[in-house]
């Protein structure tokens, strides 16, 4: 997927890829992921993600967390930094925290408000509709465009209430990237 779009007098450029895997995630920074050799799960209580207003099961709150794409030897990580070797000055964000707002998630997207994405049966709500698992990686791009950042990737484990079958995970992971541009630098 690319999205290009006019911001005032800027243009952006934003494009994603996912890998869907039973496993995790695709991403790494260079000030952020510091690659580790640990094979065992995070030691982070993920049990307040499991409410009863929410619908976050506790096999999927136990997925929270483990950054496989910051694991050096881990297929994510080794497929993350190829990536990032193509982007040379681009700033990489991997620890955004999977808990967002359906304000970043949908909201601030334009994602219409009886879109599909947005029901309890395809995404998981820590509460009663206003806190979520992240649903895609580009429910970071509003707040780090805000926050001044114009050329960036950004990667983490996204959750969509799926059913598990050959092609399709609950838990697998995204790596977007944009770039801003000033009109003025945008041929044409």
């Amino acid at each position: 997927r690319a999205v290009s779009s006019m911001f005032g007098d800027r243009h952006v450029y934003s494009g994603g890829i996912s890998a869907a895997s039973s496993l995790s995630l695709l991403n790494s920074s260079t000030t952020t992921c510091a690659f580790s050799s640990a094979t065992s799960p995070p030691s982070g209580d993920n049990t307040a993600l499991v409410t009863e207003s929410g619908n976050v099961t506790p096999s999927i709150a136990e997925k929270v967390g483990h950054r496989l794409h910051c694991r050096r030897g881990h297929p994510l990580g080794a497929i993350k930094q190829t990536i990032e070797s193509y982007f040379d000055g681009f700033e990489s964000f991997d620890d955004l925290p999977a808990v967002v707002t359906t304000s970043q998630c949908f909201d601030e997207l334009l994602v219409p408000k009886d879109h599909v994405s947005r029901n309890r049966s395809d995404t998981y709500y820590v509460d009663e509709g206003s806190k979520l698992l992240r649903a895609h990686m580009t429910a970071h791009q509003t707040t780090l465009l805000r926050n001044g950042h114009s050329k960036f990737l950004f990667s983490g484990d996204v959750f969509r209430r799926d059913e598990i079958d050959s092609s399709h995970y609950p838990v697998f992971h995204q790596m977007d990237g944009v770039r801003v541009w000033e009109a003025s630098q945008v041929p044409g």
